[in-house]
């Protein structure tokens, strides 16, 4: 199981914070071959929120406005060691869910003085992603390691067409996310039930 917890804040002429979290908890299986390849598979379940708020300075006023975001799918991951010539591995996922937003402001003014109305909406829309890693675990004396690693992440989230109170529709295209990463972990073993690492990765 993995908890996380995030905020944000960026700084342009129309301010924006956000917060969020996020857990995953699965089960896994290992599995040791004979021919120094070893398996790990698994499946997982994830979920998280998180909120953000707007302010915008137009020439019709102050605008303010915030959204709330939910978040839940499943997955399932797979490991691959190679123990003999050097500690090689390979990891891969597959995730699906699905996404809520309601998101929205209450201080759209067409003109200074008038009255406000409200823009708000919901929408609701599917996700899926991959990952691919390899990567090399090496030992560092008697009980540390040095794990050096590459992935590739890939996350498709699909568009969402909605309907304003103004009766004015809204198109949201399909959104697509690739990343690289590389990075290396260091770690060592305190105790039995203690090892304490430190990393850092390029993305």
């Amino acid at each position: 199981m993995r908890e996380e917890g995030s905020f944000s804040r960026d700084n342009t002429n129309s301010p924006i914070d956000t917060r969020g979290g996020s857990f995953i908890a699965g089960l896994s299986r290992y599995k040791r071959g004979s021919s120094g390849r070893h398996l790990t598979v698994g499946g997982f379940f994830e979920d998280g929120n998180g909120s953000c708020d707007t302010f915008n300075a137009l020439s019709t006023g102050i605008v303010r406005g915030d959204g709330d975001t939910q978040h839940d799918g499943g997955g399932v991951l797979g490991r691959i060691d190679f123990t003999q010539g050097g500690h090689w591995y390979a990891d891969g996922s597959v995730r699906a869910g699905g996404l809520h937003k309601d998101d929205g402001t209450f201080d759209l003014r067409s003109m200074p003085g008038h009255k406000a109305t409200q823009a708000t909406y919901a929408s609701d829309s599917a996700y899926l992603g991959t990952h691919f890693g390899i990567g090399k675990r090496m030992s560092i004396g008697n009980s540390g390691s040095l794990d050096l690693y590459g992935q590739d992440f890939w996350t498709h989230q699909q568009g969402d067409r909605v309907t304003l109170p103004t009766r004015e529709e809204v198109d949201f295209a399909d959104v697509n996310s690739h990343r690289l990463r590389f990075g290396g972990r260091l770690s060592g073993v305190a105790r039995r039930t203690l090892c304490p690492y430190i990393g850092a990765a390029w993305e």
